[in-house]
């Protein structure tokens, strides 16, 4: 999300590392659950002993402490998903990347942001070089980059989205056309391979196309997804749901891409630690494998201190690993028996 307030919206929503660290049990746990069909049903795991937890850990500069210092505040177990953003025209985060290396085996969730881009001039070619430069840097990164550009298309806050009504992008053939240009020029930077492309739609269509009609193609899409967040606190809803309604939908779309939550959270702090709770422990979303607190003034983790210890007690149940739990090739989706 990361809005300036001058654009805070109206919303009605609530290479690849093939080190894993998971044990044979907890893989099996995962292949059976991509096998099920998406229903409400449960499946008799706790989501934080299936998902990796990551997190956006604060407002700008680019939070490479504060990632570090907010692990501290939860108990110590990584987040192993940092979150970032950029805009178009700025270049790869260098010193940022070899820092978080440094650490340790993180993944880096880029939401990607063409303020002020013309999809006209996309289309034309007139960033190419920008994105093969951008795409060839992100590629050095010793695990798995996730670029997320052109997020929350199916609302009508950012220049990015069809509904805006800014100009920008006509309409949900244009945005995916320009979707596919993206991927089909950043597929040729040698060595690409670790950089994955995730589509992520807002939980809910607000005033523009729906996230149906902004779907690119499986075949130009690596890891779908959604923002979607509890507004006016546990009122808003649980965790449950206010994602159940996008995963049915965005499951519908690819039937094996991993399902990641780019953004989630509680805009208040009333109730929040059993809302934590239940999210951890929800019993749906088989094909969820990583979820990313936004944690912000707005969306903090550890106001409460109930809250806090519930993160404490759930995050050390997660699995750590950097890349993939399944390589996105059709060969390796067959061998583990995905439908």
């Amino acid at each position: 999300m990361r809005l300036r307030a001058e654009q805070q919206p109206t919303r009605d929503d609530g290479g690849i590392t093939r080190r894993y660290v998971l044990g044979s049990a907890l893989v099996g746990v995962i292949g059976a659950g991509l096998l099920r069909r998406d229903t409400p049903e449960e499946i008799g795991t706790d989501l934080v002993t299936r998902c990796r937890f990551g997190a956006y850990a604060a407002n700008e500069p680019y939070p490479i402490d504060p990632h570090f210092a907010l692990e501290e505040r939860l108990g110590g177990t990584p987040l192993p998903v940092a979150s970032w953003f950029q805009a178009w025209g700025s270049s790869w985060l260098e010193a940022e990347a070899a820092a978080l290396a440094e650490r340790g085996e993180y993944d880096v969730l880029l939401c990607w942001e063409p303020f002020g881009i013309d999809f006209d001039s996309i289309l034309r070619g007139d960033h190419d070089e920008y994105i093969r430069t951008y795409v060839a840097a992100a590629a050095r990164y010793p695990h798995l980059v996730v670029l997320r550009p052109f997020h929350e298309s199916n609302g009508n806050w950012y220049d990015w989205a069809p509904g805006s009504g800014r100009g920008y992008v006509r309409d949900a053939e244009q945005w995916k056309d320009a979707w596919r240009h993206v991927v089909r020029l950043a597929r040729t930077v040698p060595d690409s391979d670790s950089v994955s492309f995730y589509w992520c739609m807002n939980g809910g269509d607000v005033g523009g196309p729906s996230m149906e009609e902004l779907w690119p193609g499986a075949e130009w899409v690596d890891i779908v997804g959604v923002d979607s967040y509890a507004w006016n606190g546990s009122a808003g809803g649980s965790f449950d749901q206010i994602h159940r309604d996008p995963y049915r939908r965005i499951t519908a779309l690819h039937p094996t891409a991993e399902y990641w939550v780019g953004e989630t959270g509680l805009d208040s702090q009333e109730n929040a630690a059993e809302w934590y709770r239940r999210t951890y422990r929800s019993q749906q979303f088989p094909r969820m494998t990583t979820v990313c607190w936004f944690h912000t003034a707005q969306f903090v983790l550890d106001g409460d201190q109930d809250a806090l210890e519930v993160h404490r007690t759930e995050l050390p149940r997660a699995p750590q690993y950097a890349g993939r739990i399944h390589p996105r090739s059709d060969h390796h989706q067959e061998e583990m028996g995905v439908q």
